[in-house]
């Protein structure tokens, strides 16, 4: 070929080449196949015996028998094509990459595998343009049935694997399809502002990170979700140090104008937060604690080891009481006068004075909301309806009208005590607490996981362990909504400060949200 020839050549190859800038920044993201109509069927990093024990890098979603086949597979989010071939698994049919740019200039890649071309549901070309919902292909007929297989990975665009790894998927640039998917919907919300990630895909406290400190200038003191490292983050999610601890730890609080640090063992550390430099400390005798306290102020009260209680003194150098009998908790409730009702991770409901003494105990059928009435006693939102256990023990209903509750169920008494908020699991409702009469009812989006309602002034908040956040006003107007990823058992604990940023913490994530773009929908 003459030397012109190559030119020409060259001038239509680079004409033809298209760039992830060119394809345009991701904006939105959702799930190849409707998770409403679809189930996993083979989670990420799971080992498989079919495949020798090895890691499974993606998902396997699957539509249900002589449901699956032949339905179409849409691209997760806006990007470039890397590899479309119908024959790229072989006898498990076609493979389409595709690589997404974030607004910050991050690149991932989305996979999808075991597709057929199927009438109008054909491949894309390599390196072209393909928008959020575009159909990519459809669901092949592979074994042991058909599925889509899908993977999430920040390297190897242009190489679609086998599928499964020998080493730890993470650590080979995959990551959890479904979590990953979940945290950008809410990370691409216009009300956040920041976020921190602090566990990995395969390497995490199931229940997440406790409850981190806030310090006076709304930075935060958190530990990672092992309790093995602290760290301090300033008032707009940038890290200043991280500081190894050499024995795990369970929370970091503030106490008598400093900031401690309270190990497994019992110790109590001081913690410099401008150096993480830790400081004095001493150790508790005789307890092991397992989490962090249920509360953080006072005499504190601890899950210990073999299912115990334990509550220090308010010096926090002895013990005052232990109680034993006093299975993993899911949530508490503190009532004015000291006592407490706890809801364990296998639904029983105890209730405690406030020397730890068990006054009620009493098995659920599922789990239940906890909450607190105009009189101080407490609230028991169960399956059977909206209940009042007093200091006697003794149940009587609340109000009797109400829906039944059950697990995602949730309730919050307003400031002046006139109202009660309940939210069933479906929808919010309103009750005046004098004469018990519904005011209105709301519903919601699906809201699933443990269930905790906060109120701001007019603003209603509704979220969830899994990761959902809720917003109504206080007359029941639904005005927003933001989700990111969570476990059925995640902790939560938000604060808003004085800034404006909520800052919110589910499973093993922190999120700095701006409120006001969070409630404008509200307000119009």
């Amino acid at each position: 070929m003459t030397k012109y020839g190559w030119l020409l050549v060259s001038i239509i190859l680079c004409v033809g080449v298209v760039s992830a800038q060119d394809c345009g920044v991701v904006d939105n993201i959702s799930f190849p196949v409707n998770p409403d109509s679809f189930e996993l069927a083979q989670d990420y990093a799971v080992a498989s015996p079919r495949h020798q024990g090895r890691y499974h890098t993606g998902e396997d979603w699957y539509g249900g028998r002589d449901m699956t086949y032949g339905q179409p597979v849409r691209a997760a989010a806006r990007g470039r094509v890397t590899y479309s071939f119908a024959n790229g698994w072989g006898r498990d049919k076609g493979v389409v990459i595709i690589e997404h740019t974030l607004p910050d200039d991050t690149v991932f890649y989305t996979q999808y595998g075991h597709m057929e071309e199927i009438g109008t549901y054909t491949f894309p070309q390599r390196l072209s343009c393909v928008e959020q919902g575009t159909v990519i292909g459809a669901v092949g007929d592979v074994r042991p049935a058909p599925h889509l297989h899908f993977e999430v990975r920040v390297s190897g665009g242009d190489n679609p694997g086998a599928g499964y790894s020998r080493s730890i998927p993470f650590d080979e640039g995959y990551r959890n399809p479904s979590k990953y998917v979940q945290n950008l919907q809410g990370w691409l919300n216009q009300a956040h502002r920041w976020h921190i990630a602090i566990g990995t895909d395969n390497v995490m406290n199931e229940q997440g990170i406790a409850p981190p400190l806030i310090l006076n200038d709304n930075s935060l003191l958190y530990l990672d979700g092992a309790g093995t490292t602290v760290r301090r983050a300033t008032n707009d999610g940038r890290v200043l140090w991280r500081a190894r601890l050499e024995n795990p730890a369970v929370a970091v609080l503030a106490w008598q104008g400093a900031s401690m640090v309270i190990f497994v063992d019992g110790t109590m550390q001081n913690i410099n937060v401008e150096t993480g430099t830790l400081g004095d400390s001493w150790r508790v005798p005789d307890v092991t604690v397992t989490d962090a306290p249920l509360n953080t102020t006072g005499n504190l009260i601890f899950p210990a080891e073999n299912d115990m209680l334990v509550a220090l003194s308010n010096d926090r150098r002895s013990i005052l009481w232990r109680t034993d009998n006093i299975p993993p908790i899911a949530t508490t409730q503190f009532l004015p006068d000291g006592s407490f009702g706890l809801l364990t991770d296998d639904d029983e409901i105890i209730l405690l004075d406030p020397n730890g003494a068990v006054i009620h105990r009493n098995q659920l059928q599922q789990g239940a909301g906890l909450g607190i009435s105009p009189t101080g006693t407490l609230l028991v939102y169960s399956l059977g309806g909206l209940w009042e256990l007093n200091f006697l023990g003794e149940w009587s209903l609340y109000i009797p009208d109400a829906p039944e509750g059950g697990e995602s169920a949730a309730l919050a008494l307003s400031d002046d005590g006139s109202r009660l908020y309940a939210f069933d699991g479906q929808s919010l409702h309103a009750y005046r607490t004098d004469d018990k009469v519904q005011v209105w009812n709301a519903g919601t989006p699906a809201v699933s996981g443990q269930v905790y309602i906060a109120l701001f002034e007019d603003i209603i908040l509704l979220t969830s362990s899994m990761g959902d956040v809720r917003v109504f006003t206080n007359n029941g107007s639904f005005c927003n909504l933001l989700d990111v990823w969570g476990t059925p058992t995640a902790r939560q604990w938000l604060n808003r400060g004085a800034d404006n940023v909520l800052r919110l913490t589910v499973a093993d994530q922190l999120l700095g949200l701006d409120w006001v773009g969070l409630t404008r929908a509200c307000r119009v």
